[in-house]
C-alpha cells in the first residue's frame, strides 16, 4: 500500500492570506515585533478552519524549523565570533612580543600602528606616538631615505632595504639599524621592521 503524497506547504493562497491578515509595516524589525501576536492570530485562524488545518499545521512545523536553523545558525556565528576574537587577541599579543620594532606607516612616515618593542625604542607610549611622523626620531638625511622608500613601495617598486640612525632622545643618543620596508596588502600603507 503506498503512501498517501504530502500536502504542499507552500501553498501561494495560504501565503498571501497570510500576509495580508499580517500587513506591511515600514520599518522590518518593529513589524517582527508588532505583528507577533497577529500571526499567531493568523495561524490559530486557518488551523481553525477544516479546510486549511492540515496546511496550518505543515506551516507551524516549517515555521519550528526555520527558528531551530535560526538558533543553530545564530550559534554557529557565536562561536565564529568567539574564534575569531580569539585569534586577533592571539595577533596582537605575536605582534607586541616579536623581536623586532614594527610599525605602520602612510607616505609620509605617519605612525598609525606601532608594537610595543618600536614604542620602547621610541620611549613614549604607543597611544601617544600613533599620528606622529618617525622621522621626529631620524635624522634628517635618514627621514628623507625613509619617505623615499616608502613612497618608492606604495608604487609597487618592492621591498627596500635601509640603514636608519634613530635618535633617541631618552637616552641622549642616536643609534644605527637596519630597517625593511613594504608594501601593507591590505591597505595604501607601508610595513616597516627594524633591529638596531
Amino acid at each position: 500500500m503506498s503512501k498517501p503524497a504530502p500536502r504542499a506547504i507552500h501553498r501561494p493562497d495560504l501565503r498571501v492570506r497570510a500576509e495580508a491578515q499580517l500587513g506591511v509595516a515600514e520599518d522590518p524589525a518593529s513589524q517582527a515585533v508588532a505583528n507577533a501576536s497577529a500571526a499567531l492570530g493568523a495561524l490559530h485562524a486557518l488551523a481553525s478552519s477544516p479546510a486549511t488545518a492540515a496546511d496550518a499545521l505543515a506551516l507551524l512545523h516549517e515555521l519550528q524549523v526555520h527558528q531551530v536553523e535560526l538558533a543553530l545558525q545564530a550559534e554557529e556565528l557565536s562561536n565564529s565570533r568567539h574564534e575569531l576574537e580569539a585569534a586577533l587577541r592571539r595577533m596582537i599579543a605575536l605582534y607586541d612580543a616579536t623581536p623586532m620594532s614594527c610599525c605602520t606607516l602612510d607616505a609620509r612616515a605617519t605612525l598609525h600602528e606601532i608594537n610595543q618593542p618600536a614604542a620602547a625604542w621610541l620611549g613614549d607610549a604607543r597611544e601617544l606616538l600613533l599620528g606622529h611622523s618617525l622621522c621626529d626620531w631620524l635624522t634628517p638625511a635618514c627621514g628623507d631615505m625613509l619617505r623615499n622608500a616608502l613612497a618608492g613601495v606604495l608604487a609597487g617598486e618592492g621591498e627596500a632595504t635601509l640603514t636608519l640612525q634613530l635618535r633617541r632622545p631618552l637616552h641622549n643618543d642616536t643609534v644605527t639599524g637596519q630597517a625593511r620596508v613594504r608594501a601593507d596588502p591590505s591597505g595604501p600603507f607601508g610595513l616597516m621592521a627594524w633591529m638596531a
